[in-house]
């Protein structure tokens, strides 16, 4: 059965969530970025991390989400708050911290804020540019969604993105990745033809112009293409959750060349069964991709899982488990 209570267009807004979601089945319907399984893993063993700090913001707020995403590029560590009423209820607020000294440095704002926006449901970083996605913008339509580009050293907002064909409901904006030059940004509410297929859109930020799209080959609709992204400036990893190959709502993974933009290999693992949600979080770096499947149940209901898989060949190379495994952790629901 799929979850009907909220719709997937909701997802990055904290006021869709309520008594009336069930969190037990797990369908497309039923992922959020508020709640997030981490494993930080080599190819042998899970590692202890400690934390060194724990950072708040300097005008947090009940249900402002903050830590909803995050993202880190040497000593400055990016924070959303997509809940954040600034510039109106859940219009969402990105906050930069120095990890050295733990301290906040800036506050990003959109310079056309507005409600229900959820600017801060993705954000990545590269160099000095941070990349802020907004998919409840409806500059297009409603909730057809936005990206914006910032200065991490003086805040200052670079530019507004904005599909060159945006459309009611495409939730562009929902999954941002960045590599040098290259801003990567998912659409997985795209239509394409079909609902829900989902696409991912390719912008150079010295320009702000938008220089690709790129869709599945065997699209399919529901397949919610584009929920997650990642790059490592050669490759464009993109999770696609919803689709149903091999069982309904299993998932899957594409793997793009970048400068090319052609689609060199579909990712599945071999025991891909109903509702795993395989691609639901993606990372990529080198040869290596790693895929997030929260909903597997190999260690128990919901425990999740995640698989290696090589690049070059498209061949998976290992799978994950908890080593604590138990029901309903979601392990794997991000990926770094």
């Amino acid at each position: 059965l799929r979850q009907t209570s909220l719709d997937h267009r909701d997802l990055c807004n904290p006021v869709a969530w309520g008594t009336s979601v069930n969190m037990n089945v797990p369908t497309t319907n039923s992922l959020c970025r508020l709640f997030a399984c981490i494993a930080i893993v080599t190819p042998a063993r899970a590692q202890t991390i400690n934390e060194t700090a724990k950072l708040l913001p300097a005008d947090g707020a009940t249900s402002d989400y903050f830590g909803q995403d995050v993202a880190i590029e040497g000593t400055t560590a990016v924070i959303a708050s997509p809940g954040d009423d600034d510039l109106g209820g859940n219009s969402g607020s990105v906050y930069l911290f120095d990890t050295a000294t733990e301290t906040q440095t800036v506050k990003l704002l959109p310079l056309d804020g507005d409600v229900s926006d959820s600017f801060g449901c993705s954000v990545a970083i590269s160099g000095t540019t941070v990349l802020v996605g907004a998919f409840s913008d409806d500059d297009l339509g409603e909730r057809s969604g936005s990206a914006y580009l910032f200065d991490a050293t003086t805040g200052a907002q670079i530019a507004k993105l904005l599909a060159a064909d945006g459309d009611t409901y495409d939730m562009f904006g929902f999954s941002v990745a960045l590599k040098g030059n290259t801003a990567v940004i998912g659409a997985p509410g795209d239509a394409c033809g079909m609902l829900s297929c989902g696409s991912v859109y390719l912008f150079d930020t010295t320009t702000g112009s938008q220089i690709g799209k790129l869709v599945a080959a065997d699209a399919s609709a529901n397949a919610t293409f584009g929920w997650s992204v990642s790059t490592d400036g050669k490759k464009v990893l993109i999770g696609a959750p919803g689709d149903n190959a091999p069982a309904l709502d299993s998932g899957s993974a594409y793997l793009f060349d970048l400068p090319s933009q052609t689609e060199l290999f579909k990712l599945v693992p071999t025991n891909g069964a109903y509702a795993d949600m395989f691609g639901t979080s993606v990372a990529i770096d080198g040869a290596t991709a790693l895929i997030g499947a929260p909903y597997n149940d190999d260690l128990g209901g919901q425990c999740g899982a995640a698989y290696a898989f090589d690049t070059g060949t498209g061949a998976q190379t290992s799978k994950l488990l908890s080593p604590d495994g138990a029901t309903a952790i979601w392990f794997g629901y991000s990926v770094s």
